[in-house]
């Protein structure tokens, strides 16, 4: 039995999270975007941490993104009254 960590949105394509696994991944995703934003406008455009958190901003939205699509029990774009 897959325990579901998100919920699919009644509008569009995705999900929100409806478990505590859901909601500590989506915190953790945001706080670490928040301090990668701040790497971003800290150090110049030319230095190596510049460009190591773009990347690493990159690889959490699609970690972010694998997770919730594979704990999600349904993954379909939705118009609403389904």
């Amino acid at each position: 039995m897959t325990t579901h960590w998100f919920r699919q949105t009644l509008y569009g394509y995705g999900a929100k999270p409806v478990s505590r696994e859901g909601w500590t991944l989506s915190a953790a995703s945001v706080a670490n975007g928040l301090t990668l934003v701040w790497v971003l406008k800290t150090f110049d455009r030319h230095s190596p941490l510049h460009w190591l958190a773009l990347v690493v901003i990159s690889l959490v939205a699609g970690i972010l993104w694998m997770v919730s699509r594979r704990k999600t029990e349904e993954w379909r774009r939705r118009s609403g009254g389904e």
